[in-house]
């Protein structure tokens, strides 16, 4: 059987947050007495666009993506989730994520940005035009509730491409693009 490849633009919380977020998950896990399949620490990430699974490596499409990414000109930004709960319904509850509300405002946009700029390289129907910004925590199988939880923030200063090996948990880099600060108007 060949090997999944499962490409997607991302990004990576901050070694701190990653912490945050992991303390997080344990203490949504003992409120709500939840056991199941966690997401590894170092495979945490926020998706952008995803740009399906391949039986083989799609280079044509890699190299697409690597195109948009390194067009997109974006400042770094800042994200706060602020809520912890299933990302679905009581039927179907997916898993545990951290999500947020109107504080995602700038995500959101990095995301439409970047889309354009999939459009632009030849590969914009990967482009999700739905986006629910959340970072997987757990896979659990029951549904919990949102609830609100103490802000976890950290700051965006890279876009990546990202590899994920199917049933291997490995996350390759496959691009990494740092979002660079604009310089001011010099004052004379």
């Amino acid at each position: 059987m060949a090997q999944q490849h499962r490409l997607f633009f991302a990004l990576r919380p901050t070694p701190g947050a990653v912490q945050a977020i992991v303390a997080a998950r344990q203490q949504a896990c003992e409120r709500h007495g939840l056991k199941g399949r966690p997401v590894a620490a170092e495979r945490l990430h926020v998706t952008l666009h995803w740009l399906a699974d391949h039986d083989e490596f799609p280079r044509a499409l890699c190299d697409a993506a690597c195109a948009a990414g390194a067009k997109l000109a974006a400042e770094p930004f800042d994200v706060r989730f602020d809520q912890v709960g299933s990302i679905g319904g009581a039927r179907d509850p997916g898993p545990l994520v951290l999500s947020g509300g109107e504080n995602l405002a700038a995500l959101r946009r990095f995301q439409r940005a970047l889309g354009d700029e999939m459009k632009a390289a030849g590969i914009g129907h990967y482009a999700r035009s739905h986006f629910k910004p959340h970072v997987s925590l757990l896979y659990p199988g029951v549904y919990v509730a949102r609830e609100a939880i103490e802000p976890l923030e950290w700051r965006v200063d890279e876009l990546l491409l990202i590899d994920s090996h199917v049933g291997k948990s490995v996350h390759e880099v496959l691009g990494r693009w740092p979002l660079l600060q604009r310089q001011g108007a010099l004052a004379w």
